[in-house]
């Protein structure tokens, strides 16, 4: 949410984190995933604030639109909020946004409903999307984002080394598939020549 709620207030924080090197960002709209949604023109002018703030830096800040109107705590139907992001998808590309977030949706055909109504690029969590990459690749999503599934699966592996250690069981199990040193590299190398 830009750690603030005022315009002015997220755009001296987003400065912050531009002059430590970032390029992008998603700017949520709502205080605590849907508990309370800012209204739209509130936070087109708090994406306005950043885009002002990134152009006085001369730093083209990717800014990725995040709506929570799909969080389940916020009222309305699937029908009312499908509309209700596409209102707010047009008014943040408007006001200055690169692309829309519209975090856990994952239902293929609205997303894919979606993408039709919006002319811009559309991130999908993946934890949430109830689709493979292709598919959705296939939907015209253009961005995925783990969050935190990267951070739940190693913290998950290493809950399961605790137990087994702390029952003393075997190192096979957690030792036997580990990436090697010599895989670790290739990776990296790998990555770097792309």
């Amino acid at each position: 949410m830009g750690y603030a709620e005022q315009p002015k207030e997220v755009a001296e924080n987003m400065r912050r984190v531009v002059r430590a090197g970032a390029v992008g960002i998603n700017l949520e709209d709502s205080v605590r995933e849907g508990e309370r949604l800012f209204d739209i023109d509130f936070q087109c002018a708090r994406i306005r604030a950043v885009r002002e703030m990134a152009a006085q830096e001369g730093v083209p800040l990717y800014i990725n639109a995040r709506t929570d109107v799909f969080w389940p705590r916020v009222p309305g139907t699937d029908a009312e909020k499908f509309d209700h992001a596409v209102r707010r998808a047009g008014a943040y590309l408007d006001a200055g946004a690169d692309s829309f977030y519209p975090i856990i949706l994952g239902d293929l055909a609205t997303l894919k409903r979606l993408r039709e109504a919006i002319p811009a690029p559309i991130n999908v969590l993946a934890p949430t999307a109830r689709a493979t990459l292709r598919e959705l690749e296939g939907a015209g999503i253009a961005r995925v984002s783990l969050g935190p599934a990267l951070m739940w699966a190693s913290l998950s592996t290493m809950r399961k080394i605790a137990l087994d250690l702390q029952n003393y069981g075997s190192f096979d199990p957690f030792t036997r598939e580990v990436i090697t040193t010599d895989e670790i590299r290739q990776f990296v190398s790998a990555e770097r020549m792309r």
